[in-house]
């Protein structure tokens, strides 16, 4: 269900294609997010089973992103 209507599968392609929107929505630019993923990938890599598929680095980086800016804001 994740995938179909989850926030991450519905914009970050999108985000992906527009730079300034991802600035805007990550507070960071495309190169230096993937950097980041890059640095984390072996950390957070999850291995795939047949009962669930595990949330990607990307997903996972996004989703820590935007708590950290929820935090923040207050």
């Amino acid at each position: 269900m994740r995938p179909i209507r989850g926030e991450f599968h519905n914009q970050y392609f999108d985000l992906r294609e527009d730079e300034s929107a991802f600035y805007d929505y990550m507070s960071m630019s495309p190169e230096a997010f993937d950097y980041l993923c890059n640095m984390i990938r072996d950390d957070c890599n999850h291995v795939v089973t047949n009962y669930r598929r595990p949330i990607s680095v990307e997903e996972r980086l996004v989703l820590t992103i935007s708590l950290l800016d929820l935090n923040f804001a207050d």
